[in-house]
């Protein structure tokens, strides 16, 4: 792999061009296609874990470990007087911020997360002119403490175009996954300004090979997803930089989509097995350094009649929730038996019509879980109260889930839950630019950060524009 070649300073900015909140519609898309991949300096620990598959037959004890000084956390951005106090979700006002990012340039803001020193650092891209009528859709990453000063790196470093697909903050530095030239990549930041191009042993050499998520523990970081042809993926990394294929061999034919980091240093990955005739979900308990594997047992939950996927997953105040999918096993039969269709199961439920429907899980300890078939709506419902729809942006908010998202009256909302199996709404639906609902609307959330007095949404509009809202408690 290439050695470190790309150094990009990050500068300030301020924010501009903040709107009232009004009523919005939507209309939503459920969309996983994400990625990019980028690279950095270099941590003070670097040396790599060196980890070996093994097998998931018998349970392991879930070490606890602590993070070293050597990997410290991400600095401190420039920070300005809170303008708000501590948050009541049900009387908040909005911003709606475009122009820190690039206006009407910006093509996406596909995710939000908080380090330890409370930044929120937002992922996105935006068109910038590289030669007279040539322009290419640039990743940036954006830091704030207060959600008025906001600094930016550009993540262009490399010799190839990058698409983000996930970002983790954790004790040992940031990490961007994704794909650079179509290929499974990742870079590193110590404090999200300067990142450094990461190296993956084996390198995945295929454009079918795919990273879905990252997730960050005090040992190191874990990616997960896939690679042709052998199926389900996960690379794990003691420091960033060096990255080593782990799991236990073999796992499913299939994917994993999504990895979350637990309380004890753990990890728990979720995703779909498509070795059978009838696709299941599945989860995957894994050790704090990506060594040892145990998968969830097979149950009626994860294993229903039809094709079951296990998409999104996040930390709850009583073990972790996931949102998935149950799919007709019968079309997905049918349309494989059609030429040029993809497998891909998202895929072929647009191309074929597949008939599918949500769901929410929940676990306390990744290993039992349990279906909630009326937590949320299915887009197009129509029912009175509204009901979420749109499970793609929660966050953690005390010992209370909080969730951003569309309902099934169309408008963005606030929602509140206690483990994820029933959600409520709270205040008032939100505006995204200050528009009205229309039929051609395909507003959509991509993410959410909640810090202690302010909730940072990320989403895409109608015109592949992205956009960030700022909700605050006014005094």
């Amino acid at each position: 792999m290439n050695s470190p070649r790309c150094h990009m300073g990050g500068r300030t900015i301020r924010s501009v061009a903040t709107r009232p909140a009004v009523v919005v519609a939507i209309f939503i898309v459920v969309g996983l296609i994400g990625g990019g991949i980028l690279a950095l300096s270099r941590p003070a620990d670097d040396g790599a874990a060196s980890p070996s598959p093994s097998s998931s037959r018998t349970p392991w004890p879930t070490p606890r470990v602590t993070p070293t000084d050597a990997a410290a956390t991400t600095s401190s951005s420039p920070t300005a007087t809170p303008t708000a106090g501590p948050l009541d979700l049900a009387n908040l006002e909005w911003q709606t911020l475009t122009e820190p990012f690039g206006g009407k340039e910006v093509l996406g803001m596909d995710g939000a997360v908080t380090d330890a020193d409370d930044r929120v650092i937002v992922w996105g891209s935006r068109l910038e002119q590289v030669a007279v009528g040539h322009r290419v859709a640039v990743p940036y990453v954006w830091i704030t403490h207060d959600g008025e000063t906001w600094s930016e790196s550009a993540l262009s470093g490399v010799e190839e175009p990058m698409t983000i697909v996930d970002l983790v903050a954790g004790p040992r530095g940031l990490v961007v996954v994704g794909h650079i030239d179509d290929l499974v990549s990742a870079l590193w930041s110590r404090d999200g300004e300067t990142w450094q191009r990461a190296a993956f042993v084996p390198q995945p050499a295929f454009e079918e090979d795919d990273v879905r998520a990252v997730a960050a523990g005090p040992s190191g970081f874990l990616a997960v997803g896939q690679v042709w042809p052998e199926g389900a993926q996960a690379w794990f990394s003691h420091n960033g930089l060096q990255w080593e294929r782990v799991g236990s061999r073999p796992l499913p034919k299939g994917r994993l989509h999504d990895v979350v980091s637990q309380a004890d240093g753990s990890f728990l990955a979720v995703g779909t097995d498509e070795s059978g005739r009838d696709w299941n979900a599945m989860a995957w308990r894994i050790s704090a350094d990506g060594r040892e594997w145990l998968r969830a047992p097979a149950q009626e939950a994860l294993n229903g009649p039809q094709d079951d996927s296990l998409m999104k997953i996040w930390r709850s105040g009583a073990g972790v929730l996931a949102r998935g999918l149950e799919e007709d096993a019968e079309q997905r039969r049918d349309c494989i038996g059609q030429p040029d269709v993809p497998v891909a199961s998202l895929q072929m439920a647009l191309v074929c019509g597949i008939d599918e429907r949500q769901f929410v899980w929940t676990s306390a300890d990744g290993s039992r879980w349990q279906r909630h078939a009326d937590a949320v709506g299915q887009p197009g419902e129509t029912v009175s109260p509204p009901a979420l729809w749109e499970v793609t942006a929660v966050d953690r908010w005390h010992d209370q889930l909080v969730a951003v998202g569309a309902g099934s009256d169309w408008q963005i909302r606030v929602w509140l839950s206690e483990d994820g199996s029933s959600w409520q709404p709270t205040g008032e639906p939100i505006a995204v630019d200050g528009r009205l609902p229309t039929d051609y609307q395909e507003d959509s959330i991509t993410g959410l950060a909640v810090t202690g007095e302010m909730l940072v949404v990320t989403g895409e509009g109608d015109l592949l524009n992205g956009f960030v809202l700022i909700g605050r408690t006014t005094r």
